[in-house]
């Protein structure tokens, strides 16, 4: 752990392990012992190993003691012009390190006089020099590859190595030249040979015709060989008949006829061209009989603009007072109707919302069902009733709008959006418009359910009834 002691003018610098610690000069000194010096400042201490300090360099802990106590005379006042500094010993170390490095393989005065022996035991000669010039001189006259040459050599070495593999692909190619070459010169038998072709323009090759005659029939043999009987009899003649079936004997002619009558009957099965046709002149096929089951459904998708031809579709029959048996959610189900064919059908919407609304008091625009941005609220039934104690009539519009329920219209004129609407409904009664069972009303995205109703004094209005929600 190298410790450095550095005067840094208001403050002594204690450099332990290579972290500054800055002590104020109204520090205490004490020796522990002949190996460990303290500095006490402030309440805290700084136990100093003398072994371990670098600067300053003195020759016992008690030199050292005094150095730092001497330390205390330069005050606060800054220190004089080029003085040493932390700084300037740092460069000076690191120049000193350099020198070391530098001068570490140095010629010592041992090596110089080991040299010198050597030159003194053996000198160099006027004899020696001339022997030495003659070989630089056959050297220079020689064509040795230079630096540059060998660099290039190298670098198509490096480039391209032959490596393991290359020497496998030459091996196969030498292996198979091999393979095409025969075996030793002068003529072999044709398996042994090497084929060959003439050029298109090779000049004549003369024939000896008296070996090719050697080999020729003779014309008794031909006429032998020819005779018209014997060619008949062996190929058929061209009015030969056709056999009765496939595997009857016959001549050639009658063979080939027997062929061509066949592929003219096959002919006449098939259509006379492709595309489709009407099913007399279709060619007649059918399933196997373990053919797998035949997808059949609509070209056109869920979803998809609606064209063609409707499919037509059926109904499962099922008794009166019968349950159906019940699928799990997301499986697919059959269609029921009667045994007559009627189907049974029940309106509405897997999702009903059922609501009730209450109004003592007069409304303005005041919203029943609130949606968002594209949905809209399907009104499937929808009721108003008015309790007997009310005082006076009380009128009552319901309709679709964002903020307010559509105006009441001009005389001869209507407006959109309405859903139910009364001019004075009489305590104790009321209105019903819808069953559940289809859709009386609907409003645009983003449009509400409201209402807007005079005091039902001394009672209530109240509306209930039952919606959905679609996005739009």
């Amino acid at each position: 752990m190298p410790i450095r002691i550095l005067d840094n003018g208001a403050t002594i610098n204690v450099k332990i392990n290579g972290v500054s610690n800055y002590v104020d000069k109204e520090f205490d000194t004490s020796i522990a012992d002949t190996t460990l010096f303290i500095i006490e400042n402030n309440g805290k201490s700084w136990p100093i190993p003398f072994a371990d300090v670098e600067v300053p360099i003195t020759a016992n802990v008690e030199a050292l003691a005094a150095f730092v106590e001497n330390l205390k005379e330069s005050g606060g006042s800054p220190l004089p012009v080029g003085a040493s500094t932390e700084a300037k010993q740092d460069v000076g170390n690191a120049s000193l390190a350099s020198v070391v490095t530098n001068t570490a393989d140095n010629a010592t005065e041992t090596t110089l006089a080991a040299l010198l022996a050597k030159v003194i035991a053996a000198p160099s000669t006027e004899a020696k020099q001339d022997a030495a010039n003659a070989l630089l001189v056959l050297i220079e006259g020689k064509d040795f590859a230079t630096q540059t040459t060998l660099a290039a050599v190298l670098a198509k070495i490096i480039a391209a190595p032959a490596t393991e593999a290359k020497q496998d692909v030459g091996n196969a190619s030498l292996a198979a030249i091999e393979l095409g070459t025969p075996a030793s010169l002068d003529q072999q038998d044709m398996v042994d040979s090497m084929p060959v072709v003439l050029a298109g323009n090779h000049s004549d090759i003369r024939v000896s015709i008296e070996a090719v005659n050697a080999d020729l029939a003779t014309n008794t043999e031909l006429a032998l060989k020819l005779d018209e009987t014997v060619f008949d009899d062996k190929t058929g003649s061209k009015t030969e008949v056709a056999p009765a079936s496939d595997t009857a004997s016959s001549g050639l002619n009658g063979r080939l006829q027997r062929i061509a009558q066949r592929i003219t009957s096959l002919i006449a099965l098939l259509p006379g061209s492709i595309g489709q046709k009407a099913k007399a002149a279709s060619l007649a096929v059918t399933l196997a009989s373990d053919e797998d089951d035949i997808n059949i459904q609509s070209s056109i998708a869920h979803d998809a603009a609606d064209s063609g031809n409707p499919i037509k579709i059926g109904a499962k029959a099922i008794n009166h007072g019968a349950n159906p048996t019940e699928v799990a959610d997301g499986d697919r189900t059959d269609n029921y109707s009667n045994r007559a064919g009627i189907p049974f059908v029940i309106g509405g919407h897997p999702n009903i919302i059922s609501f009730e609304y209450k109004a003592s008091t007069a409304q303005v625009d005041d919203a029943i069902i609130e949606v968002g941005a594209n949905e809209s609220i399907v009104v499937t039934a929808i009721d108003t009733t008015l309790s007997g104690a009310t005082t006076p009539d009380v009128e009552v519009r319901i309709g679709f709008g964002t903020t307010t329920v559509p105006s009441d219209p001009a005389d001869g004129a209507s407006v959109d959006g309405m859903v139910l609407s009364h001019p004075g409904i009489k305590p104790g009664s009321g209105m019903v418009k819808g069953t559940g069972a289809g859709i009386i009303a609907m409003g645009a995205s983003d449009e509400d359910l409201r209402i807007t109703n005079s005091v039902p004094t001394d009672g209530e209005l109240k509306v209930s009834g039952s919606y959905y929600t679609i996005a739009i």
